[in-house]
């Protein structure tokens, strides 16, 4: 419990108290506001392909993958055996189901491989977090 606890504690923001009521604000990793279902909702409409890696195919890929292939892909191109604990696609699947769900798409991760993987990646969904749906589309 102490965990969740502090997990909580380090997302609330002073500078984020609601104007003289005394609310405060609870932010979830991307700065958006939990506080706020629109955002919330907003969040989750620009990637309705999230609750894919929910699915029990998903689950039986990373499964495979892992036992497959035990240790980090890069860290084995570095020449180090770090376990992985993570599955990612190489190529992100664009909502592309097919894509998805290809076993041959995926690879071994440690932790800090799969940061630096969802941070390097264009099409990642840490990148496509930040389109606007909402914004004209431009006609050249």
């Amino acid at each position: 419990m102490q965990t969740n606890f502090w997990r909580l504690s380090s997302r609330l923001s002073s500078t984020s108290r609601d104007q003289g009521i005394g609310r405060w604000t609870v932010l979830d990793r991307h700065n958006i506001n939990l506080s706020d279902p629109r955002e919330h909702n907003r969040r989750k409409a620009k990637c309705p392909w999230r609750a894919w890696y929910k699915s029990p195919i998903w689950k039986t890929i990373k499964r495979h993958r892992l036992v497959e292939e035990p240790n980090c892909r890069k860290c084995a191109t570095e020449g180090k055996t770090v376990p992985a604990s993570h599955v990612a696609h190489i190529e992100h699947h664009q909502g592309e189901w097919a894509f998805f769900a290809k076993y041959d798409n995926t690879q071994s991760l440690c932790h800090r491989h799969l940061t630096e993987h969802r941070h390097s990646n264009p099409g990642s969904p840490r990148s496509l977090m930040n389109i606007d749906l909402h914004a004209p589309a431009e006609i050249a």
